[in-house]
């Protein structure tokens, strides 16, 4: 389908490409930082799954539409269930993690008392969800088989080809379809998910626009330092709304496919082509998230000085 060459094999490859070289900037620049500051371990953590569902993506989508002798070989079609079961891990790692950053935006925007009070055990965090991600996707592993399938030719040949996403009995089984790959994912990967991010981001806004109106202008020497600090906390709250804006919009897209196959038999044109631009989307919302930072830190990032009064400015 030409549908699919472009979208899924030349958009994606060139999206994925840019996501690959941002997404490993950002693990060199956030190992660098202060890793006791959560929000830098937390982008981290989730450059590290963006990474990774780049990487898989391109590997299960982006390459066989380009490679026809790719798409054909045995390594792929035999490997092609694990590394979709990974690309589930990472994107699962990659929800979670935007929630944390959004969930520790709010925490220090909106409560930054409690913040100074408190410790955060953000290694903790970190193991928690990314051992999450790992154990709550360890089923997929077994959802999908390569079978090797004999085709009759009109002529009367016979040509094989691989099947690389047969189901199992696991999968075909009905109580499995309801509970793991229906209810399970709306409720832990869509709709709560999404209902926490829009009621914290709309806590966050409301707080940065109460904020952005008692910023001083004139500013007393004992109090520089604090407002200084506290104009950063909101240029990441800032980069953290961002983040989630384009995480709901590309996400959307992946849920009319998951739906779908499970309330019909068939697989209609329409619905693959919504689920070409969903591995599209899902792999751009992958690819920008360091871009979406260095867009509010490039200065800092490549060292470069910033005047005083800029300074006290920003984000007024």
């Amino acid at each position: 389908m030409e549908i699919e060459y472009y979208v899924e094999g030349v958009f994606l490859l060139i999206i994925g490409t840019f996501g690959i070289i941002g997404n490993f900037s950002a693990i060199v620049v956030f190992t660098r930082q202060n890793l006791q500051k959560s929000f830098y371990a937390l982008m981290l953590s989730l450059a590290a799954f963006d990474l990774l569902y780049i990487i898989t993506s391109i590997l299960c989508y982006g390459i066989p539409p380009l490679s026809p002798e790719y798409n054909k070989s045995a390594i792929y079609n035999y490997s092609f269930a694990w590394i979709r079961s990974l690309a589930k891990i990472a994107m699962t790692g990659s929800i979670y993690f935007t929630m944390a950053i959004t969930f520790e935006r709010y925490v220090t925007v909106c409560h930054p008392f409690y913040r100074v009070s408190h410790s955060w055990p953000t290694n903790r965090l970190v193991l928690l969800l990314v051992a999450f991600a790992i154990l709550y996707n360890i089923p997929t592993f077994f959802e999908l088989k390569c079978k090797l399938r004999n085709k009759i030719l009109e002529g009367g040949d016979i040509c094989k080809f691989f099947q690389n996403d047969a189901p199992t009995e696991m999968r075909e089984n009905e109580i499995y379809k309801q509970i793991y790959i229906l209810w399970l994912p709306f409720s832990l990967m869509c709709i709560g998910p999404f209902v926490l991010l829009v009621a914290l981001n709309v806590l966050i806004v409301r707080e940065l626009i109460r904020s952005s109106n008692h910023l001083p202008i004139i500013v007393v020497s004992g109090l520089e330092n604090a407002l200084n600090q506290r104009r950063k906390e909101i240029v990441l709250a800032k980069v953290s709304l961002t983040i989630v804006f384009v995480f709901i919009l590309c996400h959307s897209f992946k849920w009319i496919g998951n739906v779908y196959e499970l309330t019909h038999d068939d697989w209609p044109d329409w619905i693959k082509i919504t689920t070409n631009f969903s591995h599209l989307a899902l792999v751009f919302n992958s690819s920008v998230n360091f871009y979406i930072y260095l867009g509010k830190h490039w200065r800092t990032t490549f060292n470069i000085p910033e005047s005083r009064a800029s300074n006290q400015t920003e984000m007024t």
